[in-house]
């Protein structure tokens, strides 16, 4: 049964089953602007930071969210898992902060379906800014197309409490969903994020450059930023920034990295 907020799965100690050196454990990624200085808005961010859990295996090595979280949505430990991963984030906001150069930053940490259908989530989501004095405009929740489909109705009343709160949404693997159009008009998204789908082959085919170029003119229109995912050469950065995109994650701006790593570099 997923713990709730408050218990020890959600005051720093990993969810059941894990142990020792083989937990799990989050690692941060930066999320860097993608256009050039004289383009940026004023005080936009240089960098901000992307959260993500990953599991040390004791025979396998360090495995991928990818690779394990499908499980953990049908044994039902998906609940306890994100609510510890958003812990912890939370716990490393300190540190983080001190990562980037920007005047608002803000770290983010992908939400699940069973987040958003449990009773209490926007309460617990308080609870644990509040305990490590963190403001909800420094979190942002990002989401993907597919975990709202089965309840919507709940999924946009627990989304408007979490902006109603103070944070902020952004929509995840934008474009490989199902209705993804239907999605920027029924909730309070603040962010697309393009799926590496479309960027990785953005200088090769014709189709992917005009879906790129399109999404992003479609959200500026919305009032949206965009995130372009899955950066990994400095070619197609450019191109992004000569598309206006705002903002890019990727190998090409640095690997996740444990906490202890990033505290080396400050």
């Amino acid at each position: 049964m997923p713990a709730p907020a408050g218990s020890p799965a959600c005051h720093g100690h990993p969810p059941a089953g894990a142990g020792g050196r083989h937990r799990p454990r989050v690692d941060h990624r930066p999320v860097r602007n993608a256009l050039p200085a004289h383009l940026r808005a004023a005080g936009r961010a240089r960098r901000r930071i992307r959260s993500l859990i990953r599991w040390n295996h004791p025979r396998e090595g360090m495995i991928s969210p990818l690779d394990f979280l499908w499980l953990a949505e049908q044994t039902g430990q998906i609940r306890a898992i994100g609510m510890w991963t958003l812990e912890r984030a939370c716990r490393d906001w300190p540190v983080l902060r001190q990562a980037t150069d920007h005047s608002s930053p803000f770290v983010s940490v992908n939400l699940s379906a069973n987040q958003l259908t449990g009773d209490h989530f926007v309460h617990d989501v308080k609870l644990i800014l509040e305990r490590h004095h963190m403001t909800a405009e420094e979190l942002k929740m990002e989401l993907t197309e597919t975990i709202i489909i089965g309840r919507p109705e709940i999924a946009s009343q627990v989304l408007n409490n979490l902006i109603a709160l103070g944070g902020t949404l952004a929509l995840d693997d934008f474009g490989t969903g199902y209705s993804g159009l239907d999605y920027l008009q029924r909730y309070p998204i603040a962010t697309v994020k393009i799926d590496r789908a479309f960027i990785t082959p953005l200088l090769q085919t014709a189709p992917s450059l005009e879906i790129v170029n399109k999404t992003i003119e479609l959200a500026h229109s919305l009032g949206m930023n965009v995130v372009a995912e899955g950066i990994e050469n400095e070619e197609i950065r450019q191109k992004l920034t000569q598309l206006r995109c705002d903002f890019g994650q990727g190998w090409l701006f640095g690997k996740p990295l444990a906490l202890d790593d990033i505290r080396k570099r400050l």
